[in-house]
């Protein structure tokens, strides 16, 4: 009789554990470090291959080491292999303003997928091989090997990131990021399949001690820019989950993208200088990452009118509609209908108050 009650208490475990396998999923929120990610990204910004590209590394690449006409050249000619297998949208994926959110499916660069999937240098330039012509893959070899003093002489300071990279994601980890991100994913209704582990994954690369430390993306990657030394002791929870956040914002589908737009935009039409991924993207991103963060370590503490941006609609616009994304948050509201037209509304009084704060046009 005891062996008949446990043999089905068995049966029945497995069945719930086999249902419970199916309609579960599996995330995995971490901060990463490529070395050939790393060198790949400052060269690429060194090379200005692309019109949107800002001029950091270069200036800091030609205040070091000066910029020849030979440097030039050399720098010319990656730029040239760059532009050729990497579509226009592969800096930023914003599409064409038409949408509220960056349009990562547009960035199609396969030689940076060969980089930032690979470890070491060589690695990704093995990897190339089959990607670029029999020339070109010389020239990248070349390329990488003329310069190779250089950049070790900048890059070497990375190894402390490698040396901290444990640190950071077990921060993540006592701040309970798995829990809150599996929260946003719900918020955000991120397509999830039973079989496959959702990554939101941000990759740190080396940036000049001089400027700012920064979030950006390229193609269908989040890069963390830091300098190892001087930004690092700054690098706390908050920017973590601000990074992670970004990644899973940009894996929002197509479609979702799209109904999302065309529910908001009416209601706010924007200049175009505030079209695109500015105008809602960043600032629902910063609703859900920093302020949340220091809200919940901060408790009644928390000041919610402060700078949160160094670009001022984010920081007021963000400021405006934490309330509400909040409230949709915890009340576990999808980002639909809802919470995006209030937030539209929003929107829409602000650039009323922005309007009438200009001076009248003189006659």
């Amino acid at each position: 009789m005891g062996l008949k009650t446990n043999l089905k208490k068995s049966i029945f475990l497995c069945v719930i554990w086999a249902v419970s396998a199916v309609s579960s999923f599996s995330l995995k929120a971490e901060v990463v470090y490529s070395m050939a990610a790393d060198q790949f990204h400052l060269m690429d910004q060194v090379s200005l291959w692309h019109t949107q590209m800002q001029t950091t590394m270069r200036d800091h690449w030609t205040n070091k080491f000066g910029f020849q006409q030979a440097d030039k050249r050399w720098f010319d000619g990656f730029a040239t292999i760059r532009r050729k297998y990497a579509s226009p949208d592969s800096l930023v994926g914003a599409g064409d303003g038409k949408s509220l959110f960056s349009r990562p499916e547009l960035a199609r660069d396969p030689l940076l997928d060969v980089f930032f999937q690979s470890q070491t240098l060589d690695q990704a330039l093995k990897r190339a091989e089959s990607l670029v012509t029999k020339d070109e893959h010389v020239y990248l070899n070349d390329f990488f090997n003329h310069y190779k003093d250089r950049l070790s002489e900048i890059v070497k300071e990375s190894d402390h990131f490698r040396s901290r990279l444990k640190e950071i994601n077990d921060l993540a980890k006592g701040a309970r990021f798995d829990q809150h991100m599996k929260r946003i994913d719900d918020f955000l209704q991120i397509e999830k399949d039973p079989n496959q582990i959702i990554q939101h994954r941000a990759y740190l690369v080396w940036w000049p001690a001089q400027s700012r430390p920064e979030f950006s993306t390229i193609g269908h990657y989040t890069l963390m820019r830091y300098h190892p030394l001087s930004h690092f002791p700054s690098l706390k929870e908050d920017h973590v989950l601000q990074a992670l956040v970004r990644t899973a914002v940009r894996q929002l589908s197509p479609l979702q993208r799209e109904n999302l737009s065309l529910l908001f935009q009416p209601k706010c039409q924007a200049q175009e200088s505030l079209q695109g991924p500015s105008l809602f993207e960043l600032p629902l991103t910063l609703a859900l990452s920093k302020l949340y963060y220091e809200e919940e370590q901060q408790k009644k503490d928390f000041v919610l009118l402060r700078e949160w941006s160094v670009h001022p609609w984010v920081t007021l616009f963000t400021k405006l509609i934490y309330p509400e994304i909040k409230r949709a948050l915890f009340s576990r509201e999808p980002l639909s209908k809802s919470s995006l037209l209030r937030s539209a509304d929003v929107c829409q009084e602000l650039l009323q108050l922005i309007e009438f704060a200009r001076p009248p046009i003189k006659p």
